[in-house]
């Protein structure tokens, strides 16, 4: 899916990749959204590609999809993906892919864009099964945690607007859900570049691939799990100092400060933080593991201390630091 196959880099890079696809054995179709082929159109036909001109009307494009029997849809076409995606999972296509190509829809910031914008957003999350992007050009804060008062989201998102006024490649990415959810989506309305990313099964993936760093402003925290595991993916880690250091296993990666200092403090902070640059991961992984943390020694541990206030039983108690039991 695609908007037209014009002479921009997307529809040129597509162009040198079809005939590898062909020679695999794939048989790609395309569906333009542009009244306007383009001047690629010739070449794609030429090497045996069908051309399908799509209608952006729920009732065509389901059909049309769902007409062609296809292992994957690949949508190209920024936000509008949100409804490929969408009309693709109706028809029972398994591989729902959403490319983007761009970092912004260039769209004057409406309500009614917003509203566009949360909608697609909100159809790509849920409908597409792979995410993709086209550079690495942009930096990404990342936060991980149940929306909750104690994790202070919204000083987050009021240091993050200070933050991304300076630096037009700044973006924040707030994996969790919970019942401040509405109020901080409310309050992120009017910001660019904040992504709500809901409940997810694959932060390790998200630490790893996505965030440049992380961010965490607490109120309080016991042994913060998702400050082990930033750690663990070599992230530069922004925290507040309410944040015990039982939690600090890299420390270089690790600036604290105080909630005090207010959100300019911490949009510099911020800023700082995404330009550091990653520790390697597997020497991450490495010093994570000689201090404790690690998965397997984790599961000795607990099953051993479960073996041994079975065999005791009588209504004594024992205590074990916290730290051998993350993961």
């Amino acid at each position: 899916m695609v908007g037209g196959l014009h002479t921009g880099g997307a529809e040129t890079w597509l162009a040198s990749v079809l005939p590898a696809m062909i020679e695999r054995g794939w048989t790609p179709e395309f569906c333009l959204l542009d009244e306007s082929e383009g001047p690629l159109a010739a070449e794609f036909r030429r090497l045996g590609v069908v051309i399908h001109h799509c209608a952006t009307r729920p009732g065509p494009l389901l059909r049309l999809i769902r007409a062609g029997g296809y292992a994957a849809v690949h949508s190209h076409v920024l936000l509008f993906s949100g409804f490929v995606a969408a009309a693709a999972r109706a028809a029972g296509v398994p591989v729902r892919i959403v490319h983007a190509h761009n970092s912004h829809d260039g769209r004057r910031n409406t309500v009614a864009r917003r509203a566009y914008r949360a909608a697609m957003r909100l159809g790509i999350r849920r409908c597409a099964t792979h995410v993709l992007a086209c550079s690495a050009d942009a930096l990404v804060v990342g936060h991980v945690g149940r929306l909750t008062e104690q994790k202070n989201q919204g000083f987050l998102l009021r240091a993050f607007a200070h933050a991304a006024a300076q630096d037009p490649r700044l973006h924040l990415a707030i994996a969790g859900e919970g019942p401040l959810e509405g109020v901080l989506r409310q309050q992120a309305r009017g910001v660019e570049r904040i992504h709500f990313l809901g409940r997810r099964t694959d932060v390790p993936a998200l630490l790893t691939g996505l965030f440049d760093a992380f961010a965490m402003p607490s109120l309080h925290e016991g042994l913060p799990v998702a400050l082990l595991e930033a750690q663990a993916a070599g992230l530069p880690c922004l925290i507040s100092e309410r944040i015990g250091g039982q939690a600090f296993v890299l420390p270089e990666m690790i600036e604290t400060l105080s909630l005090a200092l207010g959100t300019s403090a911490w949009a510099a902070g911020l800023l700082n933080a995404v330009r550091r640059g990653r520790m390697p991961r597997q020497e991450a992984v490495r010093r994570m593991t000689l201090a404790g943390f690690d998965s397997r020694l984790s599961a000795e541990r607990l099953v051993g201390f479960y073996e041994r206030a079975v065999r005791t039983a009588d209504g004594g108690s024992e205590t074990l630091a916290a730290a051998p039991f993350s993961s």
